[in-house]
């Protein structure tokens, strides 16, 4: 969380690990107690440890989820599980929610899934923000594939708060900047079937 890190929180229940395994689809958790089963259980960890952070962080303190949209399988993770996800997460005091995508099968934050439509375009997970926007009661991040000026604007003025970029500002770090004087401006390459045309100039790829 950079500078910020004293003071906010991010759960990731996206990633393969502990959180994301009982919030999985049942082809990746197959319990049959109450962690496993419907998807109020298999959220349930995702929403014990938000309660248990909130709890001990207070009101003060940021706490983001960083959620799937989508995961791209067939009977896997879908939009609609994402929304009611959020509904559960509404009353806990969640400050932000990141949207994402994609699964280790079909990394779309990679260049690739299974739905060809999500890589014709930048933002390609803004319509499922704004289906989910339509349930949260807290601002929503999202990612993917934003690379220029126009494609922020087009995520701030359909009702979503934040426009997360990576990719971009790993290739062009004084990205913001730039659009100051132009904002034509883009990176000078781009993400392609998972990885870049070129090689970021960045310090962060200097260690």
């Amino acid at each position: 969380m950079g500078r910020r890190s004293p003071r906010a929180r991010r759960a990731d229940p996206r990633r393969p690990r502990l959180p994301d395994q009982p919030v999985s689809v049942p082809i990746a958790n197959q319990r049959t107690d109450r962690w496993g089963g419907s998807l109020e259980n298999r959220a349930r960890l995702l929403l014990d440890i938000v309660r248990e952070v909130r709890q001990v962080v207070g009101a003060g303190f940021s706490v983001s989820v960083k959620i799937n949209s989508a995961d791209f399988q067939r009977g896997g993770f879908s939009a609609d599980d994402a929304k009611q996800v959020v509904a559960m997460l509404n009353p806990l005091g969640v400050d932000l929610i990141e949207l994402s995508g994609g699964s280790y099968e079909a990394p779309a934050m990679h260049g690739q899934t299974r739905d060809g439509r999500t890589l014709a375009r930048e933002a390609y997970f803004l319509e499922f923000a704004q289906d989910i926007a339509s349930v949260a009661q807290m601002p929503i991040m999202v990612t993917g594939g934003i690379r220029r000026y126009p494609a922020v604007e087009q995520v701030l003025n359909s009702g979503i708060a934040v426009a997360c970029m990576a990719t971009a500002l790993a290739i062009a770090p004084d990205l913001p900047a730039t659009w100051r004087a132009d904002t034509s401006a883009a990176p000078g390459c781009a993400p392609y079937l998972g990885k870049t045309r070129c090689w970021p100039r960045s310090a962060i790829w200097r260690w």
